[in-house]
């Protein structure tokens, strides 16, 4: 084996087992223990960072932020990133949005005049657009970090101008309208729930032990609603504007049965929990939405537009 393709291989075999001794390497790949540590010197060098210790229990560990091996794109490949990073520039916050700039700068170094000259005007000409929010987002990092780890956390979380504070387990993380919203599992009320991440105040670890049923659960699994879950059937008829309002909605995105003439309706199942946003959502359809069913949701919706003529009592 060349020189090269050991260097590169024993990076993917480092990033593998992130901690290994010297002796273990030199016996993997046939050659000296000498040749060994001047490899791992050289990697060093091009920034792969390694914590040695000493001793008969010593070797070689890999610290948190490895360095991957050379990957090779081609220009459309390298476009192609630039174009799904545009479609979340429009955030002021990102889980990782130091790192994605990071990336994407020495991207764009290694990329050929007109291939740079491609993703300039892509910068000028193409926009995913989202509302811009002002609200911080202080702890967006630490819920994607429980996300990933299926770890349960203690939150506060302000609500209506409350405080609540709430033990959960995040199993999904989504962006929509430009807010992110946290997928979780709420111990205090028993079932799954969401928070949007701008209104929690406080992140803390837990000792609360993980649901094995919650690890399990995937984001899809959440706007595909499990029918332990469904508790209200709904009926909506939709004029052409209603269902452009509708199609902004995910959940309902789906279920929009459209008619020749234009118009549509809506059935489906819904959360007995979540009436009061649907209230709020038809709500802001006005004439182009009507629900039929639940009677429930109807009458809240008739609440509401009664508190709303209150305001407007001339």
């Amino acid at each position: 084996m060349n020189r090269f393709k050991r260097l590169y291989t024993i990076l993917q075999t480092i990033n593998r087992k992130k901690k290994f001794t010297a002796r273990e390497l030199a016996e993997e790949f046939n050659v000296s223990v000498r040749t060994i540590q001047r490899d791992l010197l050289e990697l060093a060098d091009l920034g792969v960072s390694l914590y040695a210790t000493v001793g008969n229990s010593g070797g070689y560990e890999v610290v948190t932020e490895r360095v991957l091996p050379p990957v090779s794109f081609t220009v459309n490949e390298a476009t192609a990133m630039f174009f799904a990073y545009k479609s979340l520039e429009n955030y002021n916050q990102l889980p990782f949005d130091i790192e994605s700039i990071s990336a994407l700068e020495k991207l764009y170094n290694c990329l050929p005049a007109d291939a740079k000259e491609n993703i300039d005007s892509m910068r000028d000409k193409v926009m995913f657009w989202s509302p811009p929010r002002e609200r911080t987002l202080e702890h967006l990092k630490s819920v994607f970090e429980a996300v990933l780890s299926s770890n349960t956390i203690q939150i506060k979380y302000v609500s209506t101008n409350k405080t609540k504070a709430r033990v959960i387990q995040p199993f999904g993380l989504y962006t929509q309208h430009g807010y992110w919203y946290a997928t979780a599992y709420c111990f205090k009320n028993q079932e799954l729930r969401q928070f949007r991440v701008d209104r929690i105040s406080e992140v803390e670890s837990s000792t609360q032990e993980p649901l094995d049923q919650i690890q399990k659960l995937k984001l899809e699994d959440w706007f595909e609603i499990p029918q332990s879950r469904l508790t209200e059937e709904l009926l909506v008829e939709l004029t052409g504007e209603g269902v452009r309002v509708c199609e902004l909605e995910p959940y309902l995105a789906k279920y929009i049965e459209k008619k020749g003439d234009g118009t549509a309706f809506i059935s489906c199942k819904i959360q007995r929990s979540d009436l009061n946003y649907y209230a709020n959502f038809f709500l802001s359809a006005g004439k182009g939405a009507k629900v039929i069913s639940p009677i429930t949701l109807c009458e809240l919706i008739i609440e509401k537009i009664k508190d709303i003529g209150t305001v407007y009592k001339v």
